[in-house]
């Protein structure tokens, strides 16, 4: 797995188990999302999918947006 880890913080590539959480710690918040893309929250499917193309592009290419987790306790918070 690809990684950098800090003092606080793991910035991996992005896992298709990471849905939920980002889906719930992010991309269902309203004021978390207000200035990403259209500023509307996401539903589950479409973090899914997005998260599959996400990762499809790493495996291709090796470079993709990341999942950022806390490294004491793993909570995903981005």
């Amino acid at each position: 797995m690809h990684q950098l880890v800090t003092k606080r913080l793991i910035i991996r590539e992005p896992l298709e188990s990471d849905a939920r959480d980002l889906y719930e710690g992010v991309f269902s918040d309203p004021l978390a999302m207000k200035y990403i893309g259209d500023g509307a929250p996401r539903d589950l499917a479409m973090v899914e999918a997005s998260l599959r193309k996400r990762i499809a592009f790493f495996n291709e290419q090796g470079v993709s947006l990341m999942t950022v987790t806390l490294r004491d306790t793993g909570e995903i918070i981005g």
